[in-house]
């Protein structure tokens, strides 16, 4: 029995060491690009390796999959996008387990807020999961309540008030309703048809895109939010919000 308890406590204890390693890791590669990086914020380099770990199973990955086609994101591989299905904090869980399993440069957790009036530890465990992903050094994408307003935000300027989940399918399926498209609230997939709405041009002069429109609408919402509590220290406070755009100007567009 004592052999055993041992054998055991070794073995978590050679696991620990190895996240610890991994995280150190991640830490000294994040402190070498600032240290190499001038000024512009779009010099920072890219990452060469990187998971995301999604709570959702569909919506979420179809989404950063298409986003990987469509703008050949070759350190993003496609089988290192996941869906889980998990609550948040087995989201950081699985992250660490396949952190361990491989070595990536960066690593994502996307995860929604998803509050529920008769659940009210549900928001202590969704700012409890965000502070533990970064805690670990994993970057977040969060959004309060669901992944779908960061897709709303393509089309509309929803100025942070609070929007119910409820309301997000009608309101998406009325816009891509114009480009003959629907949004199936069953299998919840990001088409190519619909993704390539998301990345459509609507100034031909200066070449913007919904998606910068969307950038630039979700910041500013972080950002007054960021008016209230400059350390975002209880994101479940925060809605209607998302820090999506965080990924996409990390992989894509260059910060303003």
């Amino acid at each position: 029995m004592g052999t055993n308890r041992t054998s055991k406590e070794e073995k978590e204890k050679k696991a620990a060491e190895k996240r610890a390693k991994k995280k150190a890791r991640r830490m000294s590669k994040r402190l070498t690009v600032e240290l190499e990086r001038n000024d512009e914020p779009s010099l920072e380099k890219l990452p060469e390796k990187v998971l995301i770990v999604c709570e959702g199973e569909n919506t979420e990955p179809s989404y950063f999959k298409e986003l990987v086609r469509f703008y050949k994101l070759t350190f993003i591989d496609k089988k290192n996008i996941i869906g889980t299905g998990y609550t948040q904090k087995r989201i950081v869980e699985e992250a660490e387990k396949l952190s361990i399993e491989d070595d990536y440069d960066e690593i994502w957790c996307v995860f929604d807020h998803d509050p529920k009036p008769d659940n009210l530890v549900q928001s202590q465990n969704f700012n409890a999961a965000i502070a533990m992903a970064e805690a670990r050094g994993f970057k977040v994408a969060y959004s309060n309540e669901a992944f779908e307003f960061w897709i709303i935000l393509h089309f509309e300027n929803h100025q942070g008030a609070a929007m119910n989940r409820s309301l997000y399918y009608d309101k998406i399926n009325n816009y891509l309703r114009e480009h003959n498209l629907e949004y199936n609230k069953d299998s919840k997939i990001i088409t190519t048809e619909i993704f390539e709405v998301l990345q459509s041009i609507i100034d031909v002069k200066t070449g913007k895109t919904r998606q910068d429109l969307a950038v630039e609408r979700a910041k500013k919402i972080y950002e007054e939010f960021g008016k209230i509590d400059s350390n975002h220290s209880s994101p479940a406070d925060e809605q209607s919000s998302t820090t999506v755009f965080k990924m996409i100007e990390r992989f894509i567009l260059k910060p303003k």
